[in-house]
């Protein structure tokens, strides 16, 4: 009764009824409280960080609001409300969103309601002749604004089969379908409502449904991240071909004449109105081609696979080498140094190859350094019986360089079946990299199933049509997911975030390796313009300490575990302080694989690193390392505040180390016993074991959830940070860089606010409370942990002059009940005496010392933890693997790798929510003598005082940083350094009651 009668009016209620449907699938309605949140998990975000909020989705709703309420207006019978009607409708849809499983209500979602809603309800009743061109006009540009967005991801080509997603997954088929078909009822209506309906006009709808649908389509191929499906198209001719058909089948012919001039003037509005909406949709389409993607907030806990390699676009790659050898291999002028200076190493490679019977890497080696020395029949033979087994690439990598290195040696009649065995790798290696979910976060992907990939795929590129769709999957992981990762990672001046050795069997053989073969088959060249990979170089530099040996860093079981790419990437590069650490005098020989620059003697220059800056940041790792020089009794240390990257690394921010002719402030803990052990998990991998801060809530005992098939495991409450990355069970390792970036509230976890380095001092502020708490803490996950800490700012200053290191510590904990410990670990047993505590280890160039002195809090206790029976300890117990951890260390060379046998506790006497930590740390060696240090006598600051001159630290509670007054020679200088730590927030029950509105959310 309220609409007007006839099929046009059912056709828009039809769209609305499908807009709703679309917007409640799959249908099934949960009242957990967990699905709730999730439900309005994006509401929250965009509540809690507004810079979230995307505006074109808001945009995009609001267009579709604005056709459907629009049209319905037009529909009515007047003078019939419906505005009241829609807002009902409408808005109880969204909310009922919130309840249904795998929907989500966004602020965007809202927002655009309301605008789209207002807009039409207002519109004067002059524009109702227009109504129908206005609600098609915004269809259209919704759709198109939706449907081009561009995403973090590939390009993939159209799927011409229709239906072929939908049958994999039916409910999301069904879902989709629902989310096509109503915008198409929508435009019918509105075409129809434009011009009576015809034999020819029906006709035409059909055909601009079905060519609109599709060219959008199209278009998605050239759109990062989108998956166009040829299905969309098919839905929206048979949507419009039904309409048109109901349309038809229902209209009563009218007898009525027609004016010649009413006729023409309805052609003339209507040709108007095409034209204007034709113009405005191209213009939104350009628009939406040109857009950049999006940020991506993603809430769902499903992790999607790589893309599959036939959905990708086969890339542009004007400078591929369509010749043989496409890898980097050994060219005339390195055979000939070889055969002049180093001809043992011919002669053993020729030995070991053995004509082709032996080894066949040296076999394939052999033939390419001395052409016809080998039977190549024989080796292809070989090449042709492997079969890829487990991650595949120690078969891979040989298939790829023979046919590459001996293409033009190949017996014809192996050749047919040497291409299907390289196609046959290829294929392998993507399934194995798809299918295990590898990460460039991850040491598995680049030991080397990455590399295997791309020697196979540049081998046989544009040999084998079978090839395109592996140089598609090749090129949009190394370009679009890999390369990302190590700009992110490495930002401006390079470093890898995992422990140990794993820079060694990770990122060092493929950091070099990867980029060179890309560059040998494709002219394109990464190594001279990406800051990442040349900053490696200052990586391995920095990384060492005086004594030559890696810091602990991570998980590391090994201090001198051999970065092999290293020594090629310095000599690619000429960093020859880089090359120093790991080459040694002998004869030249390749330095990486397939081939890469031959060592030089010339080039080794151990005084080289004397050039370099005595401090570093390494600003993708939020990792800071200076010294005082780069002799051997230099004071050096480390200090980490940054982002967490999943693989391999410590829950340790904030986290420092000295070292000054001995470990003196140590990384404890050891990667003994294997990953997951109980040393591991409890204690090396928690915060307990490193330079930090704790705040403990006894009651943070959620224990590690079950996984593949292990009951679920308590772990111990150390106070510590959030447990974010590998070897917890809560997520896998990011896909790319995208997936990080959709789980940055997981994997923030801390940032440098500033660093200085001038005038002697080295100041670095930091923020690290999103380390203990995100949104999720409280709410009873045992990686998110209780909810502790609402602050955590730390500054640590160095002072090169005086040789001191003042730490400040701005705490607020969520009850002062909490108790806060700030730790310090070492290798020999801390000595208390009132406020101060020394920490005395025996060197060969003298004792070395580190002396600390206490000023904040003024009540509080230094108790040391330690020696036999509770090196580890922590919750109770000393987690040292029944013993196992002190057998490992006892089979090393002593000072191999020192795990700890002591920490320092300082802990306030008084409970409160707020504390201040301020200790000055000094390290010396032989008979050094310290500086003189004391408090400032108003406020919180220390003085250090030299002959040469004073310097006096202050620090303001609630303001993260600090001011640097320098006196000498009767001048006075200031450094103000300041981050964008949040002030603290007022006490009082409002904060409290939105605290937790948010955390509900």
């Amino acid at each position: 009764r309220s609409f007007q009668p006839g099929y046009e009016a059912n056709l828009v209620l039809a769209a609305l009824f499908g807009w709703s449907l679309s917007q409640l699938s799959p249908f099934v309605p949960s009242l957990d409280v967990g699905s709730i949140r999730s439900g309005l998990a994006p509401l929250a975000a965009v509540l809690t960080d507004p810079s979230r909020f995307s505006s074109s989705r808001a945009v995009t709703t609001a267009l579709e609001i604005l056709a459907l309420a629009l049209l319905v207006r037009d529909v009515r019978k007047h003078p019939v409300p419906v505005g009241r009607a829609l807002r009902r409708i409408i808005f109880g849809v969204l909310a009922l969103k919130v309840v249904i499983v795998s929907r989500q209500l966004s602020a965007e979602a809202l927002t655009g309601a309301a605008i789209g809603l207002l807009v039409a309800l207002a519109s004067p009743r002059a524009l109702k002749p227009h109504r129908p061109a206005i609600s098609l006009l915004a269809v259209l540009m919704s759709l198109i604004i939706s449907e081009l967005a561009p995403e973090n991801g590939a390009l993939r080509v159209l799927n011409y089969v229709p239906f072929a997603a939908h049958m994999e997954n039916p409910m999301l088929g069904l879902s989709v379908i629902a989310d096509t078909v109503w915008p198409y009822l929508l435009i019918v209506a509105a075409l129809c409502r434009l011009r009576p309906a015809s034999n020819a006009w029906s006709a035409t709808v059909v055909a601009l449904c079905a060519a609109f649908a599709f060219a959008l389509e199209w278009l998605q191929q050239y759109v990062p991240g989108r998956t166009p499906d040829v299905t969309t198209a098919v839905i929206a001719l048979i949507t419009a071909a039904v309409a048109v058909r109901y349309l038809r089948g229902s209209e009563t012919p009218s007898t009525a004449p027609r004016s010649g001039r009413l006729e023409a003037n309805r052609a003339s509005n209507l040709a108007a109105s095409l034209a204007v909406i034709v113009f405005a949709s191209g213009l939104t389409t350009a628009w939406s081609l040109g857009r950049s993607p999006d940020e991506t907030v993603i809430t769902s806990q499903s992790k999607p696979m790589l893309p599959a390699p036939e959905t990708l676009r086969e890339p542009d790659l004007p400078g591929f080498r369509s010749g043989h050898p496409r890898l980097p291999h050994p060219d005339a002028r390195d055979i000939a140094r070889l055969r002049a200076e180093n001809p043992d190493y011919i002669r053993e490679v020729l030995k070991r190859a053995d004509g082709g019977r032996g080894k066949l890497d040296d076999a394939i080696l052999a033939e390419a350094l001395s052409p016809g020395s080998q039977d190549v029949r024989t080796i292809v033979e070989q090449v042709l019986r492997l079969q890829p087994t487990w991650r595949g690439h120690a078969q891979t990598k040989p298939i790829a360089l023979a046919y590459d290195w001996l293409h033009h040696r190949i017996p014809p009649d192996l050749m047919p079946k040497l291409r299907d065995k390289v196609i046959e790798a290829c294929n392998y290696q993507i399934n194995v990299i798809r299918v295990e979910r590898m990460s460039p976060y991850n040491v598995y992907l680049y030991n080397s199933p990455l590399q295997a990939l791309m020697a196979c795929a540049l081998a046989i590129y544009k040999d084998d049509p079978r090839a395109a769709s592996v140089m598609a999957f090749t090129h949009d992981y190394w370009i679009n997911r890999v390369l990302p990762v190590w700009r992110q990672v490495g930002g401006k001046n390079g470093g890898w975030h995992e422990g140990g050795e794993y820079v060694g069997i990770s990122i060092g053989q493929a950091i070099y390796q990867l980029p060179a073969m890309w560059r040998s088959a494709t002219g394109e060249d990464y190594i001279s313009r990406e800051p990442a990979i040349r900053g490696f170089l200052d990586f391995i530099v920095y990384r060492q300490r005086p004594d030559n040996a890696a810091f602990s860093w991570g998980d590391i079981a090994f201090t001198n575990r051999k970065p092999h790419d290293a020594v090629a990437l310095a000599l690619e590069l000429r960093h020859s302080a880089a090359y120093a650490v790991w080459a040694t005098k002998r004869p030249p020989e390749p330095t990486s694989w397939p081939w890469g620059p031959l060592t030089d003697n010339a080039f080794l220059d151990p005084s080289a690193v004397r050039s370099m800056p005595l401090t570093r940041h390494f600003d993708g790792l939020g990792l800071v390392v200076a010294r005082s020089g780069w002799g051997a009794d230099a004071t050096y240390f480390s200090f980490k505040a940054g982002d967490n990257y999943w693989s391999h690394s410590h829950l340790d921010q904030g986290a420092f180390m000295i070292y000054k002719g001995a470990d003196l402030a140590l990384d404890s803990g050891c990667y003994c016993g294997g990953y997951a052990s109980d040393h591991h998990l409890n204690y090396t991998y928690q915060t307990i074991a490193h330079n930090t801060l704790t705040v403990t809530d006894p009651a943070d005992t959620a224990p590690m959830p079950p996984r593949k098939e292990k009951p679920a495991r308590l772990i111990a409450n150390d106070g510590g940070q959030r447990r974010v990355g590998s070897g917890w069970g809560a997520d896998p390792a990011p896909l790319d860089r995208m997936e990080w970036e959709a789980m940055l509230d997981t994997y923030h976890t801390g940032r440098i606010e500033r660093l200085l380095d001038e005038d002697g001092l080295v100041v670095a502020v930091a923020d690290i409370t999103a380390a203990y708490t995100n949104a999720a803490s409280g709410e009873g996950r045992f990686t998110e942990r209780t909810r502790r800490v609402e602050r955590a700012w730390r500054v640590f200053a160095y002072d090169r002059p005086s040789d001191t290191i003042v730490i400040y510590d701005d705490v607020r904990a969520s009850r002062a009940e909490f108790t806060k410990r700030w730790l310090l670990h070492s290798q020999a047993m801390p000595r208390v005496s009132g406020n101060t505590f020394t920490i005395d280890r025996a060197t060969t160039s003298g004792p070395a010392r580190l002396t600390g002195t206490v000023f904040h809090p003024s009540a509080h206790t230094l108790l040391p933890l330690g020696g036999p029976g509770f090196e580890f300890f922590v919750d109770g117990q000393n987690y040292d693997n029944g013993g196992g951890v002190q057998r490992d260390l006892a089979k090393r060379k002593q000072g191999e790798l020192e795990a700890g046998n002591w920490r320092l506790e300082l802990s306030p006497d008084q409970a409160r929510k707020d504390d201040h930590f301020l200790v000055v740390l000094q390290p010396t060696l032989g008979d050094q003598v310290p500086a003189t240090v004391a408090p400032v006598k108003d406020g919180i600051g220390a003085e250090i005082r030299t002959p040469e001159r004073t310097l006096r630290f202050t620090f303001e509670p609630g303001r993260l940083g600090t001011t640097i007054d320098i006196s000498r020679g009767g001048k006075t200088s200031r450094h103000h350094v300041f981050g964008d730590g949040a002030p603290i927030e007022s006490e009082g029950w409002i904060p409290e009651i939105l605290q937790k509105i948010r955390n509900f959310l």
